[in-house]
């Protein structure tokens, strides 16, 4: 057939007619099929047939079009170089297609799978689901890059190989960087502390917003934020308060040497009575411990019922001004340091 002096080959055209009429009835079962399964999936529970809906929401058109033209040149058999080249472009696209697939099923599944196994800290475990995310998303595309390869006729073996030797070479160059990745593993699987908590390090303290590959960041309670190396993180002396579920508070007291013996007897009972009357306060003991240089030393102990520092302070802040109330009503000083100096006059005979 000749257009406008061009000659076309009849079998082309029947091709491409066909792989346009079978690109259409392709995109309006996939247009049907992903209506239905929403609506599916809307209903149930399962989260397979939200897996599926995921799978078919990321099929292209030019996934389809490739799909088309394939079952058509394979239907009218044209030459051998058209059908390879025809071969290794859906093979590309066919990976592109995984690749995408893959990915999103791969985050939704390890994100269903924390979300089942513990729904309440699923924010705590961003970190660990991110982690497990990119190695997941790592080893399978390595995989997938390495069979997209074979299928073109190129010798991985060699590839891999070569890999390997590389690979030695990149992490002997990038020592301080993998130690903290591995740090960031550890963190993550070990799990000193997660997104959320409030830890000290040595002298510096706050909430941890993020743990990456390379560092974590903390906001500090006058704002600013930490970060840290994930490796020297894990060498330091890590407190998390976010996991204390009661706080010890010691308080030391000193009355003056004035105060008689028997109101020094009495303040155990009077401290002691005062935090057994308060709120999510238990009492440990309080005890005339010592003789001071300027005071007789009480040792005064009790623990706060919760892990809030503000439940903490306000408990701590109605104790001390009920003892010094109680001490006030008893008339019972307290000492501070003093100083007393002796001075013998000398008389000349």
């Amino acid at each position: 057939m000749d257009i406008y002096g061009f000659h076309i080959n009849q079998k082309l055209i029947f091709c491409i007619i066909f792989t346009f009429i079978l690109f259409l009835v392709l995109t309006i079962i996939r247009k049907f099929v992903l209506k239905k399964l929403k609506v599916i999936s809307e209903r149930t529970e399962s989260r397979l047939d939200d897996y599926v809906y995921i799978a078919l929401e990321k099929t292209g058109h030019i996934f389809l079009i490739l799909i088309s033209l394939y079952i058509g040149f394979y239907q009218f058999k044209f030459t051998s170089k058209i059908e390879i080249v025809i071969d290794r472009l859906v093979i590309v696209i066919l990976a592109v297609q995984i690749g995408k697939l893959g990915s999103s099923l791969l985050s939704a599944g390890i994100q269903n799978y924390f979300l089942k196994k513990n729904p309440d800290e699923v924010e705590t475990e961003r970190a660990t689901i991110g982690l497990l995310t990119l190695a997941a998303k790592a080893v399978f595309f390595i995989v997938l890059f390495l069979f997209v390869l074979h299928n073109l006729g190129i010798n991985v073996t060699a590839l891999v190989t070569g890999l390997g030797v590389g690979g030695i070479a990149i992490a002997l160059a990038v020592q301080s960087i993998l130690g903290d990745m591995i740090g960031s593993m550890s963190i993550i699987m070990d799990k000193p502390f997660v997104v959320g908590d409030y830890i000290v390090v040595d002298n510096l303290e706050g909430t941890v917003e993020d743990i990456g590959l390379k560092t974590t960041r903390l906001r500090s309670n006058t704002g600013e934020q930490l970060i840290f190396s994930n490796a020297d993180l894990l060498k330091s002396r890590i407190k998390n308060l976010k996991r204390m579920n009661q706080r010890r508070i010691n308080i030391p007291l000193g009355v003056t040497y004035e105060t008689p013996k028997e109101k020094v007897a009495k303040i155990p009972a009077i401290l002691k009575a005062i935090a057994d009357a308060e709120t999510n306060v238990r009492f440990e003991r309080c005890y005339f411990i010592s003789f001071g240089p300027s005071s007789l030393d009480f040792e005064f102990i009790y623990w706060i019922l919760s892990r809030d520092l503000i439940v903490a302070r306000e408990a701590q802040q109605s104790i001390n001004l009920q003892v010094l109330e109680a001490f006030e009503k008893e008339a019972i000083d307290f000492a501070y340091p003093t100083q007393t100096l002796h001075l013998n006059q000398i008389t000349k005979s």
